[in-house]
């Protein structure tokens, strides 16, 4: 679990960071200063992120107060997706980052609002959300195809395939030596407890980062013109990205599992040694933080998450399924 959630972790915040730093680039016609940009920057994600608290808070404080929207199961999970649209809504017409904004409300909801509903309708949110997902990544990565075919065979696309070869082996290149030198600085500087209980583990966190999904491909082509008013520089942004992520989702994503195979690395929840650690050095350089973070936490509690809800499912003593019959 500690190996999946720095993978995941760090994906997330590529992707927060990315956003944010196409969404202030994208207002300047020249390559601004790298002040401007910062501060740019930072005011994108302070505003993404109060838009994202307040839609966060202010969702789970109405559904901590109403006692109808704890009951019943389709209702509530679709006002509670609508409510995160509305944040996302908001976020856009604001000129701020609509991405960051859900990111920051979804995961308030989750914290605060999930325990306010019925368990009919946690279950119902869960297969929803599975469902939108799967959906979304399907059809995702089938418009990712068809556009990568279209960007590679126009006639005015210019295609270098040098440029893509040196990216690849640049991005992977620093991937493996940022993971080393920042594990050898912890280990060295932060606390003599921190260490990976394998090599392997750090190359699982290597290679993880070395992958470059379609969201490169939606931000390059967000901060380029039109195929017909593009220069031929233009062509060659669009083709190197794509070019790198099809190698990356081809050979990358192809070699992943295999890797993890052949480090025996078992999936999440089925190899003991992941989850029990022994080392108290990242616990204790985080103690103060997480403290912090609880106090918090206890004192918003009574305010945004409800005390108790009505169990509306039977406890599971047979392989029955549950009907799901909204009130």
């Amino acid at each position: 679990p500690t190996l999946f959630a720095i993978v995941f972790g760090e994906g997330i915040l590529n992707d927060v960071v990315s956003i944010l730093l196409t969404t202030a680039a994208a207002r300047h016609t020249t390559l601004p200063e790298l002040r401007t940009l910062l501060g740019q920057i930072g005011e994108l994600l302070i505003v993404s992120g109060l838009i994202g608290i307040l839609f966060g808070l202010a969702t789970s404080w109405a559904f901590r107060r109403s006692g109808r929207l704890q009951e019943g199961h389709v209702k509530p999970v679709v006002l509670l997706a609508l409510c995160n649209y509305m944040c996302y809504v908001v976020a856009d017409m604001a000129a701020a980052s609509p991405i960051f904004a859900l990111f920051v409300c979804a995961i308030l909801c989750g914290h605060y609002a999930k325990y306010s509903l019925s368990d009919r309708a946690c279950l119902f949110a869960e297969g929803l959300a599975e469902f939108l997902s799967y959906t979304a990544e399907a059809f995702v990565f089938g418009y990712f195809g068809v556009t990568a075919v279209d960007s590679m065979t126009r006639e005015t696309a210019t295609v270098s395939v040098m440029l893509i070869v040196v990216y690849i082996v640049a991005i992977v290149v620093s991937r493996f030596v940022t993971v080393a030198v920042l594990a050898m600085c912890l280990q060295i500087l932060s606390c003599r407890g921190f260490r990976f209980k394998r090599i392997t583990h750090l190359l699982v966190v290597a290679m993880a980062g070395c992958t470059r999904g379609t969201i490169a491909f939606a931000l390059i082509l967000h901060s380029v013109p039109p195929a017909a008013l593009r220069t031929p520089e233009d062509d060659v942004l669009v083709t190197t990205v794509l070019g790198i992520i099809l190698v990356s989702c081809i050979v990358l994503g192809s070699l992943f599992p295999v890797v993890l195979q052949s480090v025996g690395l078992a999936p999440l929840g089925t190899v003991a040694s992941l989850s029990s650690s022994k080392s108290s050095g990242p616990l204790r350089a985080r103690r103060g933080v997480d403290s912090a973070w609880h106090a918090l936490d206890r004192r918003l509690q009574p305010i945004f998450r409800a005390r108790s809800v009505p169990h509306d499912l039977p406890a599971v003593t047979s392989s029955a399924p549950v009907e799901l019959t909204d009130r």
